[in-house]
């Protein structure tokens, strides 16, 4: 029995549906000695000295699997190219820094560097680039992908981005986003990523679900070969920028069109977790933590040899093949230590298909 190849892979997964926080981290992320160290006998970036970053993009509207060229054009306070300058870009998942890959490249004698983009999933996410740390010039572009994923494509390949977050569309935040750090309340919680993995990696990355386990050898005469197949896990990203810990005290989500004959919602109960590292709350003044737990697993197959399927947690019904892609809204709840309550919510665009994973 053989399936169509078509895992969608993803390149990660944030979003914010008010402001995105504008802190652009390139491959080597963070202040490092390499990115201010002057080259002999070149230019030495500065606040002082650096006039303008300027990002453009063929084409900020493509159908997802397609790509297009970018430009970065730097200059020096009197309008001047300058070569020779580290240009660090990153993305938000579902964008594929194809060329360079890395996410950084140093200007031509021109002044200029160049690249490619890939839409690697359907949302709207922003692109960006900046130069090295010291200078605070950076500068934002935002790419809408549109239509379905392609049947077969699975993202590019070695390609760069998904530092940013997940975008409309690969993610949300619906908390508010202007909590400052120290504040009291809960407006400072935010949901910074959410992370599916359903291939058996604690760190994998996929929006591309297999809800149907086959025996991979072809031969009847043969032993069965089992298809790879595990439970679909959820990973969740919290930042804490209140001055009081939080306690996470479980997550739900909805399926829209997910069961019977797909017209109807599926609502999960609230799903108990645990921090992965198995600490008790999410720190304050900036504190970060993750959680994870169950989004879908095993549930019966067809009855023939390696068969299994996989259901909704609380579903008594296996997951169709045939869903498709559907936008899950994910929902987040816990409590900070004046006992206030509080909600994070996110939406990922999830594939759920009979993907091929025999070896």
């Amino acid at each position: 029995m053989s399936k169509a190849r078509g895992a969608f892979i993803a390149l990660a997964m944030f979003v914010s549906l008010g402001a995105i926080a504008l802190v652009i981290s390139g491959c080597n992320s963070g202040s490092t000695d390499s990115d201010n160290a002057p080259f002999s006998g070149g230019f030495v970036a500065s606040e002082d000295n650096i006039g303008t970053l300027s990002l453009s993009v063929t084409s900020t509207r493509l159908a997802v699997s397609q790509t297009t060229g970018f430009e970065v054009s730097v200059t020096d306070q009197n309008s001047s190219p300058v070569p020779n300058i580290s240009v660090f870009c990153d993305s938000e998942l579902g964008i594929g820094i194809i060329e360079p890959s890395s996410g950084q490249e140093i200007t031509n004698s021109s002044g200029r560097m160049s690249g490619r983009i890939g839409c690697a999933a359907p949302g709207s996410f922003q692109f960006g680039c900046r130069l090295p740390v010291g200078t605070n010039i950076r500068e934002f572009v935002q790419v809408v992908c549109e239509g379905p994923i392609p049947a077969g494509f699975s993202g590019f390949e070695n390609a760069g981005g998904g530092g940013l977050g997940n975008g409309s569309g690969g993610g949300g935040v619906a908390a508010p986003d202007d909590g400052a750090p120290g504040g009291t309340g809960t407006e400072g919680i935010r949901l910074l990523q959410i992370i599916m993995s359903d291939t058996g990696e604690s760190d994998g990355n996929t929006f591309g679900i297999d809800v149907s386990r086959v025996n991979c050898e072809p031969d009847p005469l043969e032993d069965p070969i089992c298809e790879p197949f595990f439970n679909t896990r959820a990973t969740f990203r919290i930042i804490n920028n209140s001055n009081q810990a939080l306690q996470i005290t479980g997550y739900s989500y909805v399926v829209p069109q997910a069961t019977g004959d797909g017209t109807a919602s599926y609502s999960s109960p609230t799903i108990a977790v645990s921090p992965i590292d198995g600490g008790p709350a999410v720190p304050p003044f900036g504190g970060e933590l993750s959680i994870t737990g169950l989004f879908t697993e095993f549930g019966s197959g067809n009855g023939g040899v390696c068969s299994s399927g996989k259901t909704f947690i609380g579903s008594g019904s296996s997951v169709s093949a045939s869903l498709g892609f559907r936008n899950v809204s994910f929902s987040v709840f816990g409590q900070n230590e004046n006992g206030d309550s509080f909600t994070l919510s996110g939406q990922l665009g999830l594939n759920f298909h009979n993907f091929d994973r025999c070896p």
